[in-house]
Parts: structure tokens; sequence; C-alpha cells
């Protein structure tokens, strides 16, 4: 619904050998239609090997009728893309 807020919980597993420190960020890389999310967010806290990391992000319907698509790329403080750190989310605005 336009303008209505809504939450994009975005969720990686770290699947490595290596805690992750505080510091990684979720960022907007591309989207398709308009953007009415929040564009970035970071770890406050470390991310142990085998745990979850959650970002909870805001979002609202866009008054632009139709599909849009956000995509997101997980970074290592040092703004290295970490593999596989790749999501997606998509919603119908009506």
């Amino acid at each position: 619904i336009p303008n209505e807020t809504f939450g994009v919980a975005v969720r990686f597993l770290n699947t490595g050998t290596a805690a992750w420190q505080p510091g990684f960020q979720l960022q907007l890389v591309s989207f398709e239609g308009e953007v009415t999310v929040q564009k970035e967010a970071e770890l406050g806290q470390g991310v142990e090997p085998g745990k979850a990391a959650e970002f909870d992000l805001w979002a609202f319907g866009s008054e632009l009728l139709g599909r849009h698509i956000w995509y997101f790329q997980l970074y290592t403080p040092q703004g290295v893309a970490v593999p596989g750190g790749s999501a997606m989310f998509t919603y119908v605005s009506k």
C-alpha cells in the first residue's frame, strides 16, 4: 500500500572460519522501481562462525504502483564485498 511502513529483515549466516567484526555493512547497490527502503545498515557487534547476522531495515510502500526490487550487498569494514553476501527483496505496490 503506498506510503504504508513495513520492515525488511536481511539475514546472513557466517559460514566461514573467522568472526565478522563490528562494522560490516549492508548496502543497497541496485534497484528496479523506486527506493523506499533504508539504504545501508551496520553491524554493531561481531558474528562468530556458524552464527547469523540480521539487518532490520525500515521501508514504506511506493506511490509508484507496480513491482519494486532492491538488491543488497554485504561488505567488510574495509569495503570488500563478502562472497555470497548478496540479497534481493521484491514487492508490488498496489
